[in-house]
Protein backbone atom coordinates (compact mmCIF):
# COMPACT_ATOMS: atom_id res chain seq x y z
CA UNK A 1 0.00 0.00 0.00
CA UNK A 2 3.03 2.28 0.40
CA UNK A 3 3.42 2.53 -3.37
CA UNK A 4 -0.10 3.95 -3.75
CA UNK A 5 -0.66 7.62 -4.27
CA UNK A 6 -2.28 9.45 -1.32
CA UNK A 7 -5.66 9.76 -3.06
CA UNK A 8 -5.89 6.00 -3.72
CA UNK A 9 -4.76 5.27 -0.16
CA UNK A 10 -7.59 7.48 1.14
CA UNK A 11 -10.15 5.69 -1.07
CA UNK A 12 -8.98 2.29 0.17
CA UNK A 13 -9.06 3.46 3.79
CA UNK A 14 -12.64 4.72 3.39
CA UNK A 15 -13.57 1.40 1.78
CA UNK A 16 -12.02 -0.46 4.72
CA UNK A 17 -13.90 1.69 7.22
CA UNK A 18 -17.17 1.10 5.34
CA UNK A 19 -16.58 -2.68 5.40
CA UNK A 20 -15.89 -2.56 9.14
CA UNK A 21 -19.14 -0.66 9.72
CA UNK A 22 -21.00 -3.14 7.53
CA UNK A 23 -19.57 -6.14 9.40
CA UNK A 24 -20.57 -4.53 12.70
CA UNK A 25 -24.14 -4.23 11.39
CA UNK A 26 -24.08 -7.83 10.14
CA UNK A 27 -23.01 -9.06 13.59
CA UNK A 28 -25.93 -7.21 15.19
CA UNK A 29 -28.80 -8.46 13.00
CA UNK A 30 -32.11 -9.21 14.64
CA UNK A 31 -32.21 -13.00 15.03
CA UNK A 32 -35.96 -13.39 14.73
CA UNK A 33 -36.06 -11.28 11.56
CA UNK A 34 -33.12 -13.26 10.16
CA UNK A 35 -34.79 -16.59 10.95
CA UNK A 36 -38.01 -15.44 9.24
CA UNK A 37 -36.02 -14.37 6.17
CA UNK A 38 -34.42 -17.82 6.19
CA UNK A 39 -37.89 -19.39 6.14
CA UNK A 40 -38.83 -17.15 3.19
CA UNK A 41 -35.82 -18.37 1.21
CA UNK A 42 -36.64 -21.99 1.99
CA UNK A 43 -40.25 -21.45 0.98
CA UNK A 44 -39.18 -20.17 -2.46
CA UNK A 45 -37.02 -23.26 -3.05
CA UNK A 46 -39.49 -25.95 -2.00
CA UNK A 47 -40.45 -27.05 -5.50
CA UNK A 48 -36.87 -27.43 -6.74
CA UNK A 49 -34.80 -30.64 -6.63
CA UNK A 50 -32.38 -30.91 -3.70
CA UNK A 51 -29.27 -30.40 -5.80
CA UNK A 52 -30.72 -27.20 -7.32
CA UNK A 53 -31.68 -25.96 -3.85
CA UNK A 54 -28.15 -26.47 -2.53
CA UNK A 55 -26.41 -24.81 -5.45
CA UNK A 56 -28.94 -21.96 -5.71
CA UNK A 57 -28.58 -21.03 -2.02
CA UNK A 58 -24.80 -21.22 -2.30
CA UNK A 59 -24.74 -19.07 -5.45
CA UNK A 60 -27.00 -16.49 -3.82
CA UNK A 61 -24.76 -16.46 -0.75
CA UNK A 62 -21.60 -15.97 -2.83
CA UNK A 63 -23.22 -13.22 -4.90
CA UNK A 64 -24.31 -11.43 -1.72
CA UNK A 65 -20.84 -11.69 -0.17
CA UNK A 66 -19.34 -10.31 -3.37
CA UNK A 67 -21.92 -7.51 -3.49
CA UNK A 68 -21.06 -6.56 0.10
CA UNK A 69 -17.34 -6.90 -0.48
CA UNK A 70 -17.06 -9.31 2.43
CA UNK A 71 -15.11 -12.60 2.37
CA UNK A 72 -17.61 -15.49 2.37
CA UNK A 73 -15.79 -17.20 5.25
CA UNK A 74 -16.36 -14.12 7.42
CA UNK A 75 -20.09 -14.32 6.76
CA UNK A 76 -20.11 -18.07 7.45
CA UNK A 77 -18.47 -17.44 10.82
CA UNK A 78 -20.90 -14.69 11.75
CA UNK A 79 -23.91 -16.75 10.67
CA UNK A 80 -22.70 -19.68 12.77
CA UNK A 81 -22.35 -17.44 15.80
CA UNK A 82 -25.81 -15.98 15.25
CA UNK A 83 -27.46 -19.40 14.92
CA UNK A 84 -25.74 -21.01 17.90
CA UNK A 85 -25.40 -20.20 21.59
CA UNK A 86 -23.85 -22.06 24.52
CA UNK A 87 -26.82 -24.47 24.59
CA UNK A 88 -26.74 -25.28 20.87
CA UNK A 89 -28.97 -23.94 18.14
CA UNK A 90 -30.89 -20.82 19.11
CA UNK A 91 -34.69 -21.24 19.24
CA UNK A 92 -35.17 -18.82 16.33
CA UNK A 93 -33.29 -21.23 14.09
CA UNK A 94 -34.52 -24.56 15.46
CA UNK A 95 -37.76 -24.14 13.55
CA UNK A 96 -35.89 -23.24 10.37
CA UNK A 97 -33.68 -26.31 10.77
CA UNK A 98 -36.75 -28.54 11.20
CA UNK A 99 -38.41 -26.93 8.17
CA UNK A 100 -35.25 -27.57 6.12
CA UNK A 101 -35.23 -31.19 7.24
CA UNK A 102 -38.87 -31.75 6.37
CA UNK A 103 -39.31 -29.62 3.26
CA UNK A 104 -36.02 -29.31 1.40
CA UNK A 105 -33.84 -31.76 -0.43
CA UNK A 106 -36.63 -34.15 -1.33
Amino acid sequence: MDSLDPEMRQVLQKDKEARIRLMDRVRMVDMKHTALATFAIVDKLQGEPGEIQAVAVTCAFLLMADRLGVPPNDLFGIASQIMEDADGRRPEFKGAAQFFKEELGK
